[in-house]
């Protein structure tokens, strides 16, 4: 959707909740990024700024982030009519917002607010032809056709993928770099991602088992908390709060 949005001539900028802290340096940013989207909204397509506003885990999203999204709601409530519709809010969360909205940690009239169309993506290792979303993002990351050998695309199906997309796209960018750049082997992935383990079979019952895949993500970088993060797309604070929670601790 992101995608669409931006080959549609939408301008985004980002902003990654789960890095956001009560200082007032954060509180700075994010008044300043509302405060161009209000301009823009205002402004409609006479504006330069930022057209859409991503709100990356919105499930760590902060209670003085949520007051200032809430306002900025309300501001163009107020605006309706002069041009906002080309501001375009998106929010993105690797769990349900309303469970957080249950967990108290959400606001319920945020919530409400935000969620207009709604799309669900399952998890990489869920999705039936991997190797197929595989290919075609290696051709947008070279800019031409890239061949994926057999033994490449039996490996990319048979992984379990615990970073998701972003571990994907990190994995065949290394490849392209190491390898040939026209051509994809299972050595150039290995080169990349050094195992390539079974996956492990989720809880029974649970289509998304998030204890499941912060272990395999500690254990795919070796228990290196910032590596297993960053392929997570979440923060520090959140993967050492989530390993306290399911009493994850590193082999000794």
């Amino acid at each position: 959707m992101i995608a669409a949005l931006l080959s549609a001539g939408h301008d985004a900028v980002t902003i990654d909740c789960a890095a956001l802290s009560d200082r007032d340096e954060d509180r700075t940013y994010l008044r300043s990024i509302t405060e161009q989207a209000r301009i823009s909204a205002r402004l409609g397509a006479q504006d330069a700024r930022p057209k859409a506003v991503v709100f990356d885990n919105a499930t760590e999203m902060p209670a003085f982030a949520q007051v200032e999204v809430k306002r900025l709601l309300d501001h163009l409530e107020e605006e309706d009519g002069t041009g906002h519709g080309a501001l375009v809010l998106i929010t993105t969360a690797r769990s349900p917002i309303r469970e957080a909205v249950a967990a108290g940690t959400f606001r319920d009239d945020l919530y409400y607010r935000l969620s207009g169309v709604r799309l669900t993506l399952p998890p990489l290792r869920a999705r039936e032809h991997p190797a197929k979303l595989a290919s075609g993002l290696a051709n947008t990351l070279a800019g031409h056709d890239v061949d994926l050998t057999d033994a490449a695309s039996a490996a990319i199906a048979a992984y379990d993928w615990p970073g998701n997309l972003r571990e994907l796209q990190n994995t065949l960018r290394q490849a392209l770099l190491q390898g040939q750049g026209g051509r994809i082997s299972e050595l150039d992935l290995a080169l990349a991602q050094p195992s390539f383990a079974a996956p492990r079979a989720p809880k029974p019952g649970a289509a998304f088992d998030e204890e499941t895949m912060i272990l395999d993500a500690l254990q795919s970088a070796r228990w290196n908390v910032s590596k297993a993060a960053r392929h997570l797309g979440i923060g520090r604070a959140t993967i050492h709060r989530k390993m306290n929670i399911y009493g994850i601790s590193r082999p000794s």
